[in-house]
């Protein structure tokens, strides 16, 4: 396990990350089945369980194909 995977991810790197590959907070909601306040919270919540930024360092990357 790397250094970086076992260290929490602050709310910024958790947002970051999100964004970076490709997700919203609504579309990670839906995928998570959860509400997108929930999503908004975790990301918020420096606290949250590690198994939330596993979730996140593990998101596949939206690709937006253009015609």
């Amino acid at each position: 396990m790397s250094d970086r995977t076992k260290q929490p991810l602050t709310p910024e790197e958790f947002k970051s990350e999100v964004s970076r590959r490709g997700w919203t907070y609504r579309a990670l909601a839906e995928r998570w089945g959860v509400t997108e306040n929930y999503v908004s919270k975790l990301a918020r919540n420096p606290e949250r369980a590690l198994h939330w930024d596993d979730a996140v360092r593990g998101l596949p990357t939206v690709v937006v194909i253009r015609k």
